[in-house]
């Protein structure tokens, strides 16, 4: 039985995926992404596809499928985008922050001696609120200046790195910022959203990189942050990222998980210091 269409807009889509289309849909996502999408994800997919399905005058979901199976890497890369869920403000998780100001900074930059620079990776940057919630808060500490940390922002989505490098946000959309930081380290360009200022945004090292990729990251990173990223991956991958972190973090380094991970295999590497807040001890990978 064929799916009923809808007149929505210039092109009619379906009303529902067939759960064929849907389990399709599923599995290129998780084969493009790595990350495990499920069925309570119909409703956000459907939303998303048929806006797709508009965009590109398409009326069935098999026609949307055939042109991804047909290899065009550009509806392959939006695709990717499209199925990337994208939730985060400034300051989420706030005690990281605080944290990050108070005990990081001052531990990696000794009052009176000159540091190397600080590096931080930001693995799963959205759509930048994270890496300038980071810059943020480390200058926020007398003893952190401009120049003397950078962030590396990654990310799969190609639509998040280049927010994240544009450092432009609309008003209303920054939730977790105070009028005191918004005042301090932003200003508002013409177009009504605030712009991130240059020493922020100089701070910040923006590529796309799939966390199941090849890293080309050097070894010696201080500080990671990966929040709210590794829920979407199965508990193997889960490990395997975080022994990836062991392996490029010095003893002493940090890493911060977001409050709803709990990966089985981290106390191999890391010892808890805080809340989902871990340290890297010197056992060998």
């Amino acid at each position: 039985m064929k799916t009923q269409l809808a007149n929505q807009g210039p092109t009619s889509v379906p009303e529902k995926f067939e759960e064929y289309q849907l389990t399709e849909f599923l599995e290129l996502g998780h084969k493009l992404t790595g990350i495990q999408l499920d069925e309570s994800k119909r409703s956000m997919l459907y939303a998303r596809l048929t806006r797709r399905l508009r965009a590109l005058r398409l009326s069935t979901f098999d026609e949307y499928l055939a042109l991804l199976k047909s290899g065009n890497p550009e509806e392959i890369e939006t695709f990717t985008n499209v199925v990337t869920t994208n939730l985060t403000y400034f300051f989420r998780e706030p005690h990281h922050f605080e944290y990050l100001r108070d005990n990081v900074v001052p531990a990696l930059i000794p009052p009176g001696k000159i540091a190397e620079p600080i590096r931080v990776w930001s693995a799963g940057c959205s759509s930048g609120e994270e890496p300038y919630s980071i810059a943020m808060a480390m200058l926020e500490n007398p003893s952190c200046k401009p120049g003397s940390f950078r962030i590396l922002c990654t990310d799969l989505n190609t639509e998040m790195i280049l927010d994240t490098k544009n450092g432009e946000y609309r008003e209303d959309s920054v939730r977790g910022l105070s009028s005191e930081r918004s005042s301090k380290w932003f200003e508002a360009p013409a177009n009504g959203k605030i712009l991130a200022k240059q020493e922020l945004r100089e701070a910040l090292i923006c590529k796309k990189l799939n966390i199941f990729d090849s890293w080309p990251i050097r070894a010696g990173v201080h500080i990671i942050f990966c929040r709210n990223l590794l829920i979407y991956f199965s508990p193997d991958q889960q490990t395997k990222i975080v022994t990836g972190f062991a392996k490029l973090q010095r003893a002493g380094g940090y890493l911060f998980l977001g409050h709803s991970e709990a990966v089985k295999d981290v106390d191999k590497y890391y010892k808890r210091i805080g809340n989902t807040i871990f340290q890297r001890t010197s056992t060998k990978v």
